[in-house]
């Protein structure tokens, strides 16, 4: 090969690893932007968002969190609607979501989406939002295929439905970035939605994948050289009596230590099903707490708390219920209640499902 053939090699090499550079920053963009405005609604839920002050000794949450809680919701239930064959528009949903947060607030609502956006936007050193995409705000869209997108990709954050996944991977991977924020985690957040995104799609179509196959296809997925990967491939090279064992480790600390000590705890004690690790890996992924005890516990609640599954508390096999409880020594009192009360009712969940559902509400994950 010639100097100049060589050249031009090198030329287009440096082109494409500039583009491929250009299309990361795009998506990493486009994931925190979508973060900062679905964040809105889980500051709404746990009192930690745009405005919210600390009085009285809770939080109380501002009136942007409230409003750009309803108008984000209104938008993704559309695109629930939508993906279910469901008559909806963009504007009935925004116009209900206005109504919910209430109908004297309305006027302000529609005065002050400009200019919150638009702040948000100039605070944050980001493009600010065009015109048009708040006037489809206030108005809707016309109803079709790609008007719920459209609008997402107007605010922008289209680089992730340009990226090619389904709608409800989308917006499962935007939520994902609630929970970690800076470039440490990012790939930990994209890793609980790329999971989250796959046990979805392995639940809507019901054909019996279980965890492993999702992670062993995700796996696949992610690059040579990902350290997640690497833990990826370690975990599911263990033998679940090792895994149990890894299950009883102190609760982890990073956001990394949490999703694989969910992850282990699933693969370790089998048995739940599809809404088992479904459940767990959501639990990771929405959880806005600092990653610690209850996080995991909250996680691994939708593990052993499920409909369909039953622990086998036959005389013969009194091992296993030792291994399910010394499994949750490590997680405190609380966690351990919450397994005596599971392994309590063998065969049933009626008087379980109160006390789990009691427990959840005074200590949610």
């Amino acid at each position: 090969m010639d100097d100049g053939a060589a050249g031009d090699d090198a030329v287009g090499r440096e082109a494409m690893d500039a583009e491929q550079r250009a299309a990361e920053a795009a998506v990493r963009y486009a994931v925190r932007l979508m973060s900062r405005v679905l964040g809105s609604f889980t500051g709404f839920v746990v009192g930690e968002g745009w405005g919210s002050q600390w009085r009285d000794g809770e939080w109380h949450p501002g009136v942007r969190s409230q409003l750009l809680a309803y108008t984000t919701t209104g938008l993704i239930t559309f695109g629930w609607q939508r993906d279910h064959g469901l008559p909806s528009s963009p504007a009935d949903t925004v116009r209900q979501a206005l109504e919910r947060w209430g109908s004297d607030r309305g006027d302000l609502a529609e005065r002050q989406i400009p200019g919150w956006l638009h702040e948000e936007a100039v605070i944050h050193g980001r493009t600010p939002v065009p015109v048009e995409t708040i006037e489809a705000l206030r108005s809707g869209l016309p109803s079709s295929e790609d008007s719920t997108l459209a609008v997402l990709r107007a605010i922008p954050v289209g680089v992730l439905g340009a990226a090619g996944f389904p709608f409800v991977r989308e917006m499962a991977m935007a939520v994902a970035a609630l929970t970690h924020t800076g470039p440490r985690t990012l790939a930990t957040a994209a890793l609980a939605a790329q999971l989250y995104g796959a046990a979805l799609e392995a639940s809507a179509r019901d054909d019996g994948v279980g965890l492993v196959e999702v992670l062993t296809d995700v796996l696949d997925s992610r690059p040579l050289g990902d350290p997640l990967r690497w833990r990826l491939e370690h975990l599911l090279r263990q033998d679940p009596r090792s895994l149990r064992f890894a299950a009883q480790r102190p609760a982890p600390e990073g956001p990394d230590d949490v999703l694989f000590a969910a992850l282990t705890a699933l693969l370790a004690f089998p048995g739940g099903g599809q809404d088992s690790w479904l459940g767990a890996i959501r639990s990771v992924v929405e959880c806005r707490e600092p990653v610690g005890v209850r996080c995991l516990v909250g996680a691994l609640h939708g593990a052993l708390h499920c409909p369909g599954y039953t622990p086998d508390l036959e005389p013969g096999v009194p091992e296993d219920v030792r291994l399910w409880e010394e499994a949750f020594v490590v997680f405190g009192d609380l966690a351990s209640d919450l397994v005596h009360s599971i392994l309590a009712t063998p065969g049933g969940h009626s008087e379980d499902d109160e006390r789990a559902d009691e427990w959840c509400r005074r200590y949610p994950a």
